[in-house]
């Protein structure tokens, strides 16, 4: 068994862990993840960077190769296929922070080091050496050098007509008058080649600003686009779910005779088209058991990464859901928190994915005092004596980098009927970004 499974992984050595799993394991990982996570027995699963157990369609970015194919393929197809999708992840992945400094101090000191070894060992100008042209070095390198080599054959030239002159040799034609005109036409051709070796380092260093911006952007465009892929997938796959959904009580109501009710239900729950206008909602009330008591500044920096609305659909979809939790909590519906109701939707009320709801903080974030100072939020002072409580609970709201968009909230239905939201903005610091 253990032999095949090396068959199988050498050629992932150095890239991933490989971790082998018994059935009580297998069916341990099934359960602290989910079915959707799990891996089957003999199969084979790649688990990427930033698994989340919770999101169902996460989980077509974690492939799996079942038994049966590798039943069916040789090891060495199978390890082959392993390790270049291994060493294609690898080169896609950016590099750390720490690595990518080192990395660009290098870059900028390499044409430098490059010029100053050639200044020092000036080289023969006459003699042509292997490298030159067009298999030597870069166009930039190559000016740079050529640049160089003149400044380094003037100075020689300037040192001897100096000495020349200062002994004043009569078998120079010309004479000292000759020797000085020489002698200030050098010194002006010397001055012009350091100029154009000061203009060579100046565009050298100006290319190396372009290609760290470039490189920048590239991997937050990469990032960007896994994020807004994945995003999409869970958002067909909840349309397709509120589709088949909604036919079916289409076609209850209109044996009920009631086509024109869900009409106007539907219009009162029509998404707004920005955060400007989610924020003019709750201002006037519109859900009853939402207040809103956090800075409307975070939320309306949102519209500048949300041109066409989406998010603000989605969150005001997260605060319908909250509205209609503590409505159900109050009329006694049901008695416990908003996790449970997410799971357990009664029915008439809006509902959410679970996966998108995290009812408390991670560990580290529960731990540190920096990090939990930054998710507290006013409430009334008669919830809370400091006008300010922590509040872990929050809603995913979408996936895009830094920015994805969070929703804290805390929930006071069984006391006050109310839902207090504290936070609707970008994704708030975490120890991993910290």
């Amino acid at each position: 068994m253990m032999g095949h499974v090396e068959r199988l992984t050498r050629e992932c050595v150095g890239l991933a862990g490989i971790y082998v799993l018994d059935t009580e394991a297998a069916a341990k990982l099934e359960e602290s993840f989910a079915p959707s996570h799990s891996v089957p027995l003999g199969a084979v699963r790649t688990f990427l960077p930033g698994a989340d157990p919770a999101s169902a369609v996460d989980a077509r970015r974690h492939r799996v190769l079942l038994a049966r194919t590798i039943a069916e393929q040789a090891p060495g197809e199978l390890a082959h296929l392993l390790g270049r999708a291994y060493r294609s992840r690898a080169l896609n992945l950016p590099l750390p922070s720490h690595v990518v400094r080192v990395d660009r101090l290098l870059s900028r000191e390499e044409p430098a080091a490059v010029l100053r070894a050639i200044q020092e060992t000036p080289p023969d100008p006459f003699a042509r050496r292997p490298g030159d042209g067009a298999a030597g070095l870069a166009p930039a390198g190559q000016a740079a050098t050529a640049a160089v080599r003149e400044l380094a054959i003037a100075g020689e030239l300037l040192t001897s007509l100096v000495s020349e002159f200062q002994s004043g040799r009569a078998d120079v034609p010309g004479g000292p008058d000759d020797m000085t005109a020489r002698f200030r036409e050098l010194l002006a051709e010397g001055r012009g080649v350091l100029r154009g070796h000061r203009e060579i380092s100046r565009r050298l260093a100006a290319l190396q600003d372009m290609l760290e911006d470039v490189e920048d952007d590239r991997d937050l465009v990469r990032a960007r686009l896994e994020d807004e892929q994945l995003d999409h997938a869970e958002t067909q796959a909840e349309l397709l779910k509120a589709k088949l959904e909604l036919d079916r009580l289409r076609g209850i109501l209109s044996r009920a005779g009631r086509v024109d009710q869900t009409r106007a239900g539907a219009a009162a729950a029509q998404s707004p088209g920005s955060f400007a206008e989610l924020l003019e909602r709750l201002d006037e009330h519109v859900l009853a058991c939402i207040i809103f008591t956090g800075d409307p500044k975070n939320t309306l920096e949102l519209d500048d990464f949300d041109p066409l609305g989406t998010w603000a659909a989605k969150s005001w979809d997260v605060l319908r859901v909250l509205d209609g939790y503590a409505a159900a909590r109050r009329r006694g519906e049901l008695s416990k928190g908003v996790h449970a109701y997410l799971g357990h939707t009664p029915p008439g009320r809006p509902g959410y994915p679970p996966g998108a709801h995290s009812a408390q903080e991670s560990e580290p974030v529960e731990r540190s005092p920096k990090l939990r100072k930054l998710r507290v939020f006013p409430v009334p002072r008669d919830i809370h004596p400091d006008g300010a409580i922590f509040m872990g609970a929050h809603f995913k709201i979408a996936r895009k980098g830094l920015v994805s968009p969070r929703i804290y909230y805390h929930d006071d239905a069984s006391q006050t009927g109310k839902i207090y939201v504290g936070y609707i903005g970008k994704h708030l610091p975490n120890a991993h970004t910290n």
